[in-house]
């Protein structure tokens, strides 16, 4: 029996030890988890707004500032980064149907330009080429019965 409680009592601070860095992962992972609380919607916010072509490259590069931020233990930074962010991206929310619709018309003009190519050089070049023919012609004298070359 006395073999065990020596036993026992090496392992007591190995425990303490153990338990103390236990207790130090915990609250390093519930800091982890309150910013991902706060990030996560805002990071799906974001992603929704890029698929609708509106640019936040600017408003993730705040984001990963506010996540640097708050691991390095300034937290009141942190919350004001990321309150100015969701701020923002509400702003942009209003905008992204308009945002969205100019892409589109961009893309579709873009298209009908390039479509309109051939058949306005099919038309066009003939008339072009016959004005520019006869414009640099325009001096020129034809004398009848002229003997041929």
């Amino acid at each position: 029996m006395v073999a065990l409680r020596a036993h026992s009592t090496r392992r007591l601070p190995l425990l303490a030890v153990t338990l103390l860095l236990l207790a130090c992962v915990n609250t390093t992972s519930v800091d982890a988890e309150g910013i991902d609380d706060l990030v996560a919607p805002l990071v799906g916010d974001l992603e929704e707004l890029r698929r609708s072509r509106v640019d936040v490259s600017s408003l993730t590069s705040s984001l990963d500032e506010a996540v640097r931020l708050w691991e390095s233990g300034d937290v009141e930074g942190a919350y004001r980064i990321v309150e100015s962010v969701r701020f923002e991206v509400e702003r942009l929310k209003g905008e992204a149907p308009r945002v969205y619709a100019l892409h589109i018309a961009r893309v579709t003009l873009t298209v009908l330009a390039l479509l309109a190519i051939p058949p306005l050089f099919y038309i066009l070049f003939p008339r072009l080429y016959l004005w520019l023919w006869f414009t640099s012609r325009r001096g020129w004298v034809v004398v009848r019965g002229a003997p041929r070359r």
